[in-house]
């Protein structure tokens, strides 16, 4: 190439380099290999301007045409194999797209059909959960009758635990129906002003007889920057303080249970502390797991439910923007603390409903034997006079009656209750069956 210098055929073949380089390699090594095939260009025309070499050989004029269509023919074929390389290329991408297409169709149409078993499944737990508290409900209320009435003890022991397995099931299908409006997000928080205080007595009031039976101290500790009144969801607020309350209580065989407030870091925070047996870390790193239960010689006596009630408690905790957390050490007890944002409200007003003692006369409204019979047998209890009638009786009876129990409010006694509510006003109370929705 040096002896030819710039009529050299070899300056011909460099210019294919950068081209070859920048298929195989990428675009960086193409520019260097110019850079290259230039400078030995630019050195070729320089020696030939500095100074004549005898050229050891040089192409003849006739060869010429041959050494190009000898480079044309090698440039083509080094287009065809790229063409050819670059078409393999784009099929792979098309059939690559096409199946992307395919799983995207398919994912969206495994999802649409998971969503709908999602939906199917909440109805269903909803449907058969209305089903089954229903008349559960009624042999509730009938034991809890019998359980006030003169028994022998043997069979006082025998209705008392028929009434404790009750609310056992009951409380696993509450939870059953809970954890699946969380896990399908049909959970609806509200925000109104509740009573920090009351929230606490409350869950007291409901838990003195189990504390009672069982020997324990129940106990409040309200420190001093407690709020009156806080703005959220008291309900919700009621059954995580209630389902904390209840397993301290379960799982504490002497001692007590203690449920405090206070305000920490601009955040209203309750816990619940209890001297039970304690939680080793092992059991602390499975107690939020659905359907998980930590079973030791130390817990092994006790009755541990269906494993949902401190998954469903964090997760109303996290949807009202708070947190639960625990402290445990074995044989020291453990504390459970509900962290919330602090929205300070006035305490509402405290509006009891009393009924006159002259209302003596009740009407019963209800379909499903069992629930009738308990409704009357608790009425008898409280020295009402219940009478259980139909709605086609009911437009004669309601003349005379003061208060109207009614289990559903069909359209009939709506229109019947509007149509005499200004000549005989009707106390009316109502006890609703929770909705499949």
């Amino acid at each position: 190439m040096l002896s030819g210098q710039g009529r050299s055929l070899a300056l011909w073949y460099l210019a294919p380099i950068p081209l070859y380089v920048a298929y195989q390699e990428g675009e960086k090594m193409a520019v260097v290999w110019a850079g290259i095939v230039l400078g030995l260009t630019t050195v070729v025309h320089a020696s030939e301007l500095l100074t004549q070499i005898p050229p050891e050989f040089l192409a003849e004029r006739s060869e010429e045409p041959l050494a190009h269509v000898a480079l044309l023919l090698m440039l083509m074929v080094f287009g065809l194999i790229a063409r050819s390389t670059h078409d393999d290329h784009v099929r792979q991408l098309r059939d690559q797209q096409r199946d992307s297409r395919s799983r995207s169709q398919a994912l969206t149409a495994s999802l649409g059909q998971a969503n709908e078993a999602t939906r199917a499944q909440t109805r269903f737990l909803a449907s058969m959960s209305h089903e089954i508290r229903t008349p559960l409900n009624g042999i509730l209320g009938l034991t809890e009758v019998l359980r006030g009435s003169p028994l022998p003890e043997s069979e006082r022991e025998l209705v008392s635990t028929i009434h404790k397995s009750g609310r056992h099931l009951l409380d696993v299908l509450n939870n059953i129906l809970d954890y699946s409006k969380l896990d399908s997000q049909h959970v609806v928080l509200t925000a109104a002003p509740y009573s920090v205080v009351g929230s606490v007595e409350d869950v007291l009031d409901l838990l003195a007889p189990v504390a009672l039976e069982q020997g324990l101290d129940l106990a409040s500790d309200l420190d001093e920057s407690a709020p009156a009144g806080a703005q959220g969801d008291a309900t919700r607020v009621r059954q995580i303080l209630l389902n904390l309350a209840t397993n301290a209580l379960k799982f504490t065989r002497e001692g007590s249970v203690v449920i405090g407030v206070r305000v920490e870091d601009g955040q209203l925070v309750y816990e619940v502390r209890d001297t039970g047996p304690g939680l080793t870390q092992a059991e602390q790193d499975e107690l939020f797991q659905p359907f998980r239960q930590t079973v030791t010689s130390q817990r092994s006596r006790f009755d541990l439910g269906s494993g949902l009630g401190l998954v469903i408690s964090r997760r109303l905790a996290e949807l009202m923007g708070g947190r639960l957390t625990l402290r445990s050490q074995v044989g020291r007890g453990t504390t459970f603390s509900l962290w919330l944002p602090l929205v300070e409200a006035g305490e509402p007003a405290s509006q009891p409903v009393t009924l006159p003692p002259t209302v003596r006369r009740l009407l019963i409204v209800e379909s499903r034997d069992a629930t009738a019979r308990s409704l009357v047998a608790s009425a008898q209890a409280c020295a009402y006079m219940p009478e259980r009638v139909t709605i086609e009786q009911l437009a004669e009876q309601l003349p005379g009656a003061e208060v109207l129990i009614a289990s559903s409010l069909p359209a009939e006694v709506t229109v019947l209750l509007r149509a005499t509510a200004r000549e005989n006003p009707v106390r009316l109370m109502l006890c609703l069956p929770p909705s499949p929705a």
